[in-house]
């Protein structure tokens, strides 16, 4: 039975369109994209009312506000200094190098292992390959001294594969 009926199917439409009939009945508005069907978004569109109902879905598009990035982040990231990493390091390691530290101060970036050098300089270097939808954003504690209850703070956006030089004051 329901190859009978798919065989009369297709013996009916084969002959609207070789008569040139439109099936569903547009009217014809003076060009050739008002015949047949058409496509839109993906979807079939087979009516003007349908048409221009698709078309009245879209709202004018609004200009969002503008927000300025907190300090230390992607806007004024690329503006600092930086250097390539080692080549024994993991691509995608993300590394600073803090200056500006006087000897006796305690630093810490939550999720990233550092020492000081010879020279007095910081280093740290992230735990784990800085990858793309995760935080690039670090903190940067810095007690002068053992009595400080609160550290003083700054944040710096780390690059993939870069080492940031951060002088602090």
């Amino acid at each position: 039975m329901n190859r009978l009926l798919t065989r009369l199917m297709t013996i009916v439409l084969t002959s609207m369109i070789s008569m040139s009939v439109n099936p569903y009945k547009i009217a014809d508005a003076g060009c050739n994209c008002q015949k047949g069907s058409a496509v839109m978004q993906g979807m079939p569109m087979s009516s003007p009312y349908r048409m221009q109902m698709a078309q009245s879905q879209f709202a004018p598009v609004q200009a969002l506000p503008t927000v300025s990035p907190p300090p230390g982040t992607l806007g004024q990231t690329y503006k600092k200094r930086s250097r390539l990493i080692p080549n024994d390091k993991h691509p995608r390691v993300g590394m600073v190098e803090i200056k500006g530290i006087t000897h006796g101060c305690d630093v810490n970036i939550d999720g990233m292992k550092g020492y000081i050098t010879e020279s007095g300089t910081w280093m740290f270097e992230s735990k784990r390959p800085l990858l793309p939808h995760r935080k690039h954003v670090y903190r940067i504690e810095v007690k002068q001294s053992v009595d400080q209850q609160k550290p003083d703070v700054r944040v710096i956006r780390l690059i993939p594969g870069r080492v940031v030089d951060f002088q602090y004051q």
